[in-house]
């Protein structure tokens, strides 16, 4: 099966040239907003009515443009989860080093108290 990408602008340029909606399906009729009908018998999506070829082409680009742009919207959701899971372990070892990183300052502080309480006794030099 030869897998094609698929022109999102294109396909918005078709859906902004098509009558707006809500369609309604009525059996094998599509009601536009203004109570015609897209398909079936008699002008419908040909000739007759405002829009026709343009709501034809709709018609044709959504069936296969929704289920694209609903797998689009699938693998985009998929990549965000991986990328919140990433995020949540980054964040998780960052709070753990954190927490590390406080107790050496804290134990290097006093350490530093020790060495300045003891700073009047010099080493001798043994030159």
């Amino acid at each position: 099966m030869l897998e094609t990408k698929r022109n999102f602008a294109a396909d918005r340029a078709i859906i902004e040239a098509a009558t707006e909606g809500p369609w309604t399906a009525d059996g094998c009729y599509v009601e536009i907003p203004d109570d015609s009908y897209v398909g079936g018998r008699g002008p419908l999506a040909y000739g007759g009515v405002e829009g026709g070829p343009e709501n034809a082409t709709f018609i044709a680009a959504a069936r296969t443009g929704w289920p694209a742009a609903l797998d689009r919207i699938a693998e985009l959701e998929a990549e965000l989860s991986e990328v919140s899971a990433e995020l949540a372990t980054e964040i998780s070892d960052y709070d753990r080093l954190q927490g590390i990183l406080v107790d050496i300052v804290d134990k290097l502080q006093i350490l530093a108290k020790k060495v300045n309480a003891n700073g009047s006794e010099k080493v001798e030099s043994t030159t």
